[in-house]
Order: structure tokens, then sequence, then C-alpha cells
């Protein structure tokens, strides 16, 4: 599989699973339940979270990563807005140079922080 593959598959493509969304009553759970929606590889996307937060250990906190990746108030956007904006980010990234090596993989850094939350869940 290819890079350009593979970050398609973990980010673009994975979106596509983003129908559902646990509404809690807990705001952790809830943000734990659609970054879990967000990739359909799970067990890639926490050992590429884990890797992430091994090179930047100074980003494990699962609040402030909330908020460098989820739009404010992304609980009460639409699915389809939520996805938009997240390609947006991960394009803008690649755009500026705004990305990380992680096992020979180029990945925005909107990518890693995604499945860092996914492994701090």
């Amino acid at each position: 599989m290819e890079r350009r593959q593979f970050s398609l598959i973990l980010l673009g493509c994975s979106l596509l699973g983003l129908t559902r969304f646990a509404w809690s009553s807990n705001p952790a759970t809830r943000s734990i339940s659609i970054v879990a929606n967000l990739f359909t590889h799970h067990d890639s996307a926490i050992n590429l979270g884990q890797h992430y937060l091994t090179l930047f250990p100074q980003e494990a906190n699962y609040d402030w990563l909330v908020n460098q990746t989820l739009p404010h108030g992304y609980a009460h956007i639409q699915s389809q807005s939520l996805k938009q904006t997240l390609r947006m980010q991960r394009g803008k990234d690649f755009y500026e140079g705004n990305t990380v090596i992680i096992d020979g993989w180029v990945l925005s850094r909107t990518e890693a922080r995604l499945c860092a939350l996914l492994a701090l869940a």
C-alpha cells in the first residue's frame, strides 16, 4: 500500500464512517465516540497515536488535543460539516508543511493528533 493511500484510508475514507454520535452527558465520552468513528482501522490509528505521543509527550493531554483538533461545538456539528472541516485542516497542514513522520509515514499534524486522541481514549 502506498503512503498516500494509507493516509487517505486513515482520515479521508475513514471519515465516511462518521455517521453516529454518542450523545452522552459526559463530553469526554462523546468526544471519544466521535473520534473513534473517524477511523475504520482502530488498531492502526491507536498504534500511530502511541508513536506520535512518544515523539511529542508534551501533547499527551486529552482535553488539549480535543481543543487542537476538533472544532468548537463539534458535538453539535452535522457529520458532513465535521468531515469537511477536518479535510480542510488536513489539506492546510500539508500546504503549510505542518506534518510529522511516524514510522516512515508522512501525516498531517491533525491526522496524527486524532490518532493520539484515540490512543489516549
